[in-house]
């Protein structure tokens, strides 16, 4: 999927997932300001507060007295049975499966003044302009928060997920977490000091932290990024952290990469090592490879070549400066 210049739309790759967008390209053609993509849907608000969805039948095209509250939406996302929408009212609607977080009438008193949304594969959290955050949805994976309410009652100023659990950080710098222990939600069990923690980042079964002195801890699923041990003495002065599903890349002070997690996920960066060393100003990570960019204007990618990890083919094109 690709938003142009024009505000349109233009989709690809299995139809049912959203790869085909021709049965509501009139609504795509222009106006497009943001396209969001989920599991099997994708979104797009317009410019006249609209929004319009396509991909799987159950949830790219709910009800009709879901459709009619869909106006102004600032935030879609959605877990991999149900979508929940934030309008600029700081109002929340879901709609699809009850189990997946279809239905939010248990919390929606709560949901008033939501400011973001966060989704694992079952389960949905909000935050609102307070800096609460209200949970819904399969229990197992983050919809159940009442072990942490105390501490996500108020401060909170972001929210990350992995596929079964959540992380929100605090303005304090401290993180609170819950959901599949497994996947991240073990907070009652890590001794780390999460004092001062400035970034957090996710891959589909682990997290990342930054805190403020640059250093970096992890946990969750050791294969898929839980695990920075052995990148640990390279972990100092992290600027940013990016991520696949299942491993992490840190860009540091001055532009050098330090990769971990699943080797075939972009977590080894063996093969371009000499050109992570310096000059890299940011990084996109798709499913399973990660792209860097550098100051020079190059691209570097590794990770699973099937998803983006391989640019060997692509030939290089060269931008003429504007005076020849």
């Amino acid at each position: 999927m690709a938003l142009c210049e024009a505000e349109k739309v233009v989709a690809w790759g299995d139809a049912l997932c959203g790869g085909d967008a021709e049965p509501i390209s009139k609504h795509l053609g222009q106006g497009v300001t943001k396209v969001s993509g989920m599991y099997k849907v994708f979104a797009a608000s317009k410019s006249d507060g609209k929004l319009v969805m396509w991909g799987d039948e159950e949830l790219a095209f709910p009800v009709q007295e879901v459709t009619q509250q869909l106006v102004n939406v600032t935030c879609v996302c959605g877990t991999a049975r149900a979508c929940a929408a934030v309008r600029s009212d700081g109002r929340v609607v879901t709609w699809g499966e009850r189990a997946w977080g279809g239905d939010s009438s248990d919390v929606s008193h709560q949901l008033k003044d939501v400011v973001q949304l966060a989704a694992t594969g079952g389960a949905f959290a909000a935050r609102t302009s307070h800096g609460v955050v209200v949970t819904w949805g399969d229990e197992n994976s983050g919809g159940d928060s009442l072990d942490v309410w105390d501490q996500l009652s108020s401060g909170v100023v972001d929210l990350c997920h992995t596929s079964g659990a959540f992380a929100a950080r605090k303005g304090d710098g401290s993180v609170v977490t819950w959901g599949d222990e497994e996947l991240g939600g073990n907070s009652f069990h890590l001794t780390f000091d999460w004092n001062n923690v400035k970034q957090l980042s996710s891959t589909g079964y682990a997290f990342a932290a930054v805190r403020a002195d640059g250093t970096v801890i992890s946990w969750g699923d050791p294969c898929a990024g839980g695990d920075c041990t052995a990148v640990s003495s390279q972990l100092v002065e992290v600027r940013q952290i990016y991520s696949t599903y299942r491993a992490f890349a840190a860009v540091k002070a001055g532009g050098a990469v330090v990769t971990w997690g699943d080797l075939h996920c972009g977590g080894d960066s063996s093969s371009v090592h000499a050109a992570l060393q310096e000059g890299v100003l940011s990084i996109c990570g798709s499913y399973g490879s990660f792209a860097a960019v550098k100051g020079d204007g190059t691209v570097i990618t590794w990770g699973d070549p099937t998803t983006g990890g391989d640019s060997s083919m692509v030939q290089p094109v060269r931008i003429p400066d504007a005076d020849e």
